[in-house]
C-alpha cells in the first residue's frame, strides 16, 4: 500500500487452503459384524465402531441416546468402543465427522443385535420319504431330497455321506436340497446347520435309510397242502392257509377268489394268511404281492390251487 506522502508499506504474501470436501466412512467394526460383513447384523452385544476419515477430524457416535467422540488418527483410521451392553433389538444410530476446515458428513445407519439361534427342522422331504410313514426317514430313492424350516433368508448346510451341500431358506423360511449323486442302499447319518444373518447357528443330526431291494416267496402252507405231494397245491381244506417269507415289516397281500387278504411280515421274516371265505371245490388262481417299508414292491407270486373236499367210491 502507499500513503498520501508516497510512502509504501512492505509487501506481505501468504497462502491458504480451500477445503470444501470431507472423506469419512465407517460403521460396525468388521470383526464384530458376524456372518455377513457390512450388513450391520451381529450376535455380539458389545459393539465397537470403526472406519476411516481425514486426519485430525472429530468423529461422533450417537447411539441409544448417548454420544461418544474420537479423533481420526494420522493413518486415517478411527474407532469408538462405547463399552455398552445392548439387548437384542434394532438400533438406529448416527456417525458424524467434522474436519479441521469445518466440513461435516453424517452417516445414518441401523444396527441389529440378534443372539437367538434360529429354529431348524431337517428331514427327508415327503416327496422322497417313500416309506409307509411320511416321517420314517426310509426311502427307495437313491437321490433323495431334503427339506425343512428355519428363519427366513438363513443359510443352510447339509452334510451327508461326506459331502456338504448349501442353500438358503426362502421368505417363509422353507429350504430344500436335492442330492444329485446316487447313494447305495444303506444307513446314512446326516447333519444340517442353519446360520442366520447374525451368525447364530443351530445343528440338527439325524439319519435315514436307503432300501431299493425286497423279496417275497409264498404259496399254500404245508399244513393246508393235503395232497399226496407236499407241493402239489392240492387241498381238501376249504379255508386254506397261505404262508411264505418276505422282508420284515412288509405288507403282504393275497388275492384269491376276488378277495384280498393282508398281513404284516413278522420279525423273523415270516408271514401267513388264513383264507376266511369258504372255497367251494374247484381250481383257484391266486396272486401274492408284497410292499416293504421303503415302498419297494416285490415280484408277484402267482399260482393256482385245487380245492377238493369230496371223493367217490365205486364197487
Amino acid at each position: 500500500s502507499e500513503d498520501a506522502a508516497g510512502n509504501q508499506s512492505p509487501v506481505f504474501s501468504d497462502t491458504f487452503t480451500l477445503d470444501t470436501q470431507i472423506q469419512f466412512d465407517g460403521g460396525l467394526e468388521a470383526l464384530l459384524d458376524s456372518n455377513v460383513v457390512g450388513d450391520e447384523v451381529t450376535h455380539y452385544t458389545r459393539p465397537t465402531f470403526a472406519g476411516t476419515g481425514e486426519e485430525g477430524a472429530t468423529v461422533t457416535l450417537a447411539l441409544n441416546g448417548l454420544t461418544w467422540q474420537t479423533t481420526v488418527a494420522a493413518d486415517g483410521t478411527w474407532s469408538i468402543d462405547p463399552d455398552l451392553q445392548l439387548d437384542d433389538a434394532r438400533y438406529d444410530y448416527e456417525l458424524s465427522s467434522t474436519d479441521i476446515a469445518g466440513n461435516n458428513k453424517v452417516l445414518a445407519k441401523t444396527l441389529v443385535i440378534d443372539t437367538q439361534a434360529p429354529e431348524l427342522t431337517a428331514r427327508l422331504d415327503e416327496s422322497s420319504d417313500s416309506g409307509s410313514s411320511a416321517s420314517d426317514q426310509l426311502t427307495n430313492i437313491t437321490t433323495p431330497r431334503f427339506s425343512g424350516q428355519t428363519e427366513a433368508e438363513t443359510s443352510v448346510q447339509l452334510t451327508v455321506n461326506g459331502e456338504t451341500f448349501s442353500t438358503s431358506s426362502d421368505a417363509e423360511g422353507q429350504w430344500f436340497i436335492q442330492l444329485e449323486q446316487a447313494l447305495d442302499d444303506g444307513h446314512y447319518e446326516y447333519s444340517a446347520i442353519a446360520t442366520d444373518l447374525a451368525g447364530n447357528q443351530t445343528v440338527v443330526n439325524d439319519s435315514f435309510i436307503i432300501d431299493t431291494q425286497t423279496s417275497l416267496t409264498g404259496g399254500l402252507d404245508v399244513t393246508s397242502d393235503s395232497g399226496s405231494l407236499a407241493d402239489d397245491q392240492l387241498t381238501n381244506i376249504n379255508q386254506p392257509l397261505f404262508s411264505g417269507v418276505a422282508e420284515v415289516g412288509a405288507t403282504v397281500t393275497l388275492t384269491i377268489s376276488d378277495n384280498d387278504y393282508q398281513t404284516i411280515v413278522d420279525a423273523e421274516g415270516n408271514w401267513s394268511i388264513q383264507v376266511t371265505e369258504v372255497l367251494v371245490d374247484g381250481e383257484y388262481q391266486y396272486v401274492i404281492n408284497s410292499v416293504d417299508l421303503a415302498g419297494n414292491a416285490a415280484s408277484a407270486v402267482e399260482g393256482a390251487i385245487i380245492a377238493d373236499t369230496e371223493t367217490t367210491v365205486t364197487a
